[in-house]
């Protein structure tokens, strides 16, 4: 294995040492033999930027956008903190550039992607972006993770604008605002 070769083993696998480690055990050990830290970062910006332009371009069918905003939350979660913060701002900006132009499924399941209601609890845009100390963007992403619901019915619905409600009395120290639900 090259260091071409490494890259895109490691691009293939969407950045994740886990996927290359659990399916290519052999290519794993031949790619773990480099010392890639520093490019690996490079690489997942790389990732993550591509990804960001995919979930923008307005040829990607709405049913796409929802793996392609996992693929995304996956690879914000494993960048440092000062790059995720920076693709988290760039995600929100995307999100809410498209959000008036989507059906109200697909904007439920963006919430819930982007709440930690569905999927990876550890994935969610809020979380990360407390987690980055950034708490202008964590209120941010609560209120557009709340637009998106606007309109949207049903228990999956309530069950996602409770977990945005509750991220907010937890981590904005506010508390429950009956008016928003």
């Amino acid at each position: 294995m090259n260091l071409k070769d490494a890259e895109r083993f490691f691009k293939n696998y969407d950045c994740s040492h886990l996927r290359m480690a659990q399916e290519q055990p052999s290519d794993y050990a031949a790619f773990k033999r480099f010392d890639l830290n520093k490019l690996e970062a490079q690489w997942r910006d790389e990732e993550i930027q591509r990804y960001s332009r995919l979930f923008c371009s307005t040829n990607i069918p709405k049913e796409r956008l929802c793996g392609i905003l996992v693929c995304l939350l996956n690879l914000i979660q494993d960048s440092c903190t000062q790059t995720a913060q920076k693709h988290l701002l760039n995600l929100f900006q995307s999100v809410k550039s498209i959000k008036d132009n989507l059906p109200a499924n697909e904007r439920l399941k963006l919430a819930q992607l982007l709440t930690g209601n569905l999927g990876n609890k550890n994935t969610s845009a809020i979380k990360m972006a407390y987690k980055t100390k950034d708490l202008a963007l964590c209120q941010n992403y609560i209120a557009l993770c709340l637009e998106l619901l606007d309109d949207v019915t049903g228990a999956v619905a309530e069950s996602t604008r409770k977990r945005c409600l509750n991220f907010e009395k937890e981590y904005m120290g506010w508390e429950y605002n009956t008016s928003r639900g």
